[in-house]
């Protein structure tokens, strides 16, 4: 647990932990040297008939392991949308402080970042909050069924071999009651030798992480794979440390090259101080808006909204897969799971107690059994998916004092087929059943390839949606519907040539109820947030993505604009989102250096003040008064365009040593992502990761 002496404590405890992460790892290295080691000289000890059987078994071993089928074979976008996709050279390539920033150069993802390491930020993804996401891990939703969240810090990236961005106009499809979707399949390396790999970087105030893996063959058929890691941060702001251990082991067993079997366990353990931002209030007490910043820049100077408020999560799942080939024109994923969270929330209950917050102790629980199914046929111009869940949940809360159950049952299936030679139509569908209530939607959409470079892809979707969990509990007034008419439509424009890629992408997301949340306004700082007003939602946006090589050089932009300023400012969205990047690549020194290097520029358009519920995992740009029950904006100061400067180099060794160089910041530019917030000063970062084979 947390507490406010959080450098006595956490240090020590850190470190032990590190060292004794690391031992582990290499005694696992060493332990998987000697058995390789003892099979060599076992098999150099035979007689040559011996030796050639031996031989021929480990070749048809060898081919069953480099064969295997893996999660990755069935994901849910198919090669149409590879531009919907992010592969793990691209990941790898990326020297992430949080995993959101692999996002970077994709359209209509904007991360709410509260510059502290380890603090959860919200990510939007085509206008909407965090808890109306499902984040899928190969298929299945990871999000926390309490407030229907996810904590990107709690995702175990590199375990992560791509990512799809599932289009708005089919993400409906999967999951349960949210809108958008982003799917994380699971990295499985496929090699015929143990593989393991070490991952670490430190920054700037005890900015750390570091991360091992190892895949071993202990028998035959059977694959272990063994991962755990650690991020820590000390702060710069007082209240604002962190700490978060996760790892995952698995067991894969090969029946054939057709059918594998595999067992997961995943524990998490995070633990994070919750500051606030600063107290803007206070600092106006004691001077004027000129010397503002001087004030609110000093992490030793400035006041910040809470002292003693924090965030313990435990999470552990188990998943049982099984992943067949069942024909030759068919491949099914069935698995079974199970997700135990624990979330332990105070807030003014320890050390030196404020006099204007509320004294908050909670815990709530969420406990997710179920099962999924995902099945792809290919009848040579036809295609057919078919995604099912069932799940049922069991929530415990002292915000209630009750236990609530609540279960989902969900099929989605879709046709693909080629209408002519250089277009292809889907029309899917979903049915979702939720306490006794049925839920339909229908959608459709095209890939055309226009020309060779040239290729359009546009989509609509209309489904009904039962509101989450957490929206029917903390919505003020009971009458409100708790469904929405939702209508969806995207389209992108794809140019492809040997220097250059461009796109072009518009969408529009009608909302008949959405949900305005908003803090209750009183005399304590409590950001307890409610859902206050339903609107008739219309949001939409516009954005464009170049990259154009020259030689060495590549230029590469990614632009969002988010029209209409009343839905922005419901949503939190800034007016625009601009990320840039010019580098120079090239393999130096005999092949054995792969260079990259160059600069990153961030630039993000006006914004207004938002302040977070993290107990439920929302955010809101309002306050509600209730006595008139009256909504206002929580400040009409608008914050204008601010702009980011970084370095980076990324040098790739033989293809199995990496090393990162990140300078941050480098004109240390003074501003907030999101106000207020104060975004990280000019800053160092280096890391290395080595992969081992054998």
């Amino acid at each position: 647990m947390l507490l406010l002496s959080k450098k006595e404590s956490s240090n020590s405890f850190a470190y032990f932990f590190c060292s004794t992460k690391v031992l582990i790892f290499i005694l696992l290295v060493i332990i998987n040297t000697s058995i390789l080691s003892q099979d060599k000289n076992n098999v150099s000890s035979k007689k040559d008939s011996t030796l050639l059987k031996d031989v021929q078994k480990i070749d048809t071993l060898v081919n069953k392991r480099e064969k295997q089928l893996s999660v990755k074979d069935i994901s849910i976008l198919s090669d149409d949308f590879l531009e919907y996709k992010i592969e793990k050279n691209k990941i790898e390539n990326v020297d992430y402080l949080i995993f959101s920033d692999v996002f970077n150069n994709h359209s209509f993802i904007y991360d709410k970042n509260l510059s502290s390491f380890g603090t959860p930020n919200q990510l939007t993804l085509y206008g909407q909050h965090s808890n109306k996401i499902s984040f899928l891990q190969d298929g299945i939703e990871i999000n926390n069924r309490f407030n229907s969240n996810f904590d990107i810090n709690n995702l175990l990236s590199e375990n992560v071999s791509q990512i799809e961005i599932i289009p708005i106009s089919r993400s409906f499809l999967f999951g349960t009651t949210n809108i958008s979707s982003i799917n994380f399949c699971t990295f499985e390396p496929k090699t015929n030798k143990p593989f393991s790999r070490l991952k670490f970087f430190q920054g700037s105030d005890e900015e750390g992480f570091i991360d091992g893996m190892i895949n071993l063959f202990p028998y035959k058929n059977l694959i272990t794979f063994f991962e755990i890691s650690n991020q820590s941060y000390d702060g710069r702001y007082s209240n604002s440390s962190f700490s978060n251990w996760k790892g995952v082991f698995r067991v894969k067993y090969i029946y054939s090259e057709k059918l594998n079997f595999t067992f997961s366990y995943f524990h998490l353990n995070n633990s994070i101080q919750l500051n606030g931002g600063i107290d803007a209030d206070s600092i106006r007490q004691i001077t004027d808006e000129q010397n503002f910043d001087n004030i609110a820049f000093n992490n030793v100077l400035a006041p910040i909204r809470f002292y003693n408020k924090y965030l313990t999560t435990e999470n552990d799942k188990i998943i049982l897969q099984t992943l067949a080939k069942l024909s030759d024109n068919n491949l099914t994923k069935i698995s079974f799971f199970y997700q135990n969270e624990k979330n332990f929330f105070r807030q003014n209950v320890i050390g030196n107690l404020q006099t204007n917050v509320f004294p908050i102790k909670r815990e709530n629980y969420s406990l997710s059994k179920g099962f999924n199914l995902i099945s792809n046929f290919s009848f040579g111009d036809l295609d057919l998916f078919i995604y099912s869940n069932f799940e049922r949940n069991q929530l415990n809360s002292q915000v209630f004092n009750k236990q609530n159950l609540l279960s989902f049952f969900n099929v989605s299936t879709g046709v693909t087929y080629k209408i002519f030679n250089f277009a292809k139509q889907s029309i899917f569908a979903k049915f979702l059943t939720q306490a006794q209530s049925t839920y339909l939607g229908v959608g459709t959409d095209f890939n055309i390839t226009i020309t060779t470079p040239i290729k359009l892809y546009f989509g609509f979707a209309s489904y009904k949606n039962p509101m989450n969990f957490i929206e029917r509990r903390f919505a003020l007034n009971k009458n409100w519907s708790d469904e929405s008419n939702i209508k969806t439509f995207e389209s992108k424009i794809f140019y492809t040539s040997a220097n250059m890629i461009l796109n072009i992408g518009y969408f529009y997301l009608m909302n008949d109820n959405f949900l305005l949340p908003a803090l209750i306004f009183n005399n304590y700082k409590n950001d307890d947030i409610y859902f206050v007003k339903s609107i008739n939602s219309k949001n939409s946006g516009l954005s464009s993505y170049i990259k154009f090589n020259y030689r060495k050089l590549t230029f590469e932009n990614s632009s969002s604009f988010y029209f209409n300023n009343e839905e922005r400012v419901y949503r939190g969205l800034p007016e625009f989102e601009n990320k840039a990047s010019l580098f120079y690549s090239d393999i130096l020194f005999k092949n054995n250096l792969n260079l990259i290097t160059g600069f990153n520029f961030y630039i993000i358009g006006n914004r207004f003040e938002q302040r977070f519920d993290f107990e439920k995992g929302i955010s809101s740009s309002y306050f509600i008064f209730l006595n008139d029950n009256s909504i206002k904006q929580i400040s009409d100061k608008k914050f204008s365009s601010s702009f980011k400067l970084d370095f980076f180099l990324i040098g790739t060794i033989q293809e199995s040593a990496k090393v990162y160089v990140t300078w941050e910041n480098l004109l240390d530019s003074k501003f907030y992502f999101v106000p207020y917030y104060p975004a990280y000063p000019r800053n160092l970062r280096i890391g290395v990761s080595w992969n081992f084979i054998d």
